[in-house]
């Protein structure tokens, strides 16, 4: 006599995703069932990250053709040295959180949504305000002041506050979006702490705008704090293939 035996269906994943077939690699399940498709098994990688983020624009018109000409040949520097980190994750150093595992994401799904609002929600070159530094071209570091306040006027300041509660915005809808996405079971961990981030990120802002209203003398240290939040997600994403969300610099004000 053959015994039919029942098919487990409750060891068969509950969505379409990629997840480990246990011979070491990926297996694309669809809602039809598993299919042909694998990819490498994701492992959890160790970025460096860079130290300083990258000013894009610096707040200072020249006045003389001197000046013009200083000015030039530092944004051809400027633009150099962003593609520089941006083509050559080598030249990144290990001085910030960045030197944590970075986790892969292995849903695809995730990775399209992920491109989507983060292109539709950040402006092209969203930065975060730094007061009472210099930027030198030659050595690609930035030099700061002794108060970050120092030779600031009222009116700068508040430049610097509004570009900052703009980049706030923008962070906190993003963050609202991420957390409002439906669970993605190949991925879970690496989607939390990719949802963290922007938490952390949006909120470390927070408090480096509030310092710059009250002229706080934690206003240096929390503006390090949120660059290098700022820093892990650009990190996160390099990680992760996610380029329009790793798009975040300096702009010195």
């Amino acid at each position: 006599m053959r015994i039919r035996r029942k098919s487990d269906r409750s060891r068969l994943p509950s969505s379409p995703g990629w997840y480990d077939d246990g011979s070491g690699s990926l297996r694309y399940y669809s809602r039809l069932g598993w299919t042909e498709r694998t990819r490498p098994l994701p492992k959890y990688v160790d970025l460096p990250g860079f130290s300083n983020l990258p000013p894009y624009r610096i707040k200072s018109k020249p006045r003389t053709k001197t000046h013009m000409r200083r000015g030039i040949s530092i944004a051809i520097a400027l633009i150099l040295a962003v593609s520089a980190l941006t083509q050559m994750s080598t030249f990144w150093s290990s001085t910030t959180k960045s030197s944590k595992f970075v986790p892969l994401i292995s849903d695809q799904g995730f990775d399209k949504t992920v491109t989507r609002t983060c292109s539709t929600i950040l402006p092209p070159q969203p930065s975060i305000a730094l007061t009472g530094a210099q930027y030198s071209s030659t050595t690609g570091a930035f030099t700061y002041l002794n108060s970050p306040f120092q030779n600031l006027s009222k009116k700068v300041l508040l430049a610097a506050e509004r570009h900052n509660k703009a980049l706030y915005a923008d962070l906190v809808k993003i963050d609202k979006k991420f957390k409002s996405l439906p669970p993605y079971p190949g991925s879970e961990s690496a989607v939390t702490t990719w949802i963290n981030a922007w938490t952390a990120a949006a909120g470390a802002l927070a408090a480096y705008n509030k310092d710059l209203t009250s002229h706080s003398s934690t206003t240096r240290a929390d503006y390090k704090t949120a660059a290098a939040d700022l820093e892990w997600i650009n990190i996160f994403s390099k990680a992760n293939a996610l380029n329009s969300c790793a798009v975040f610099s300096t702009e010195l004000f």
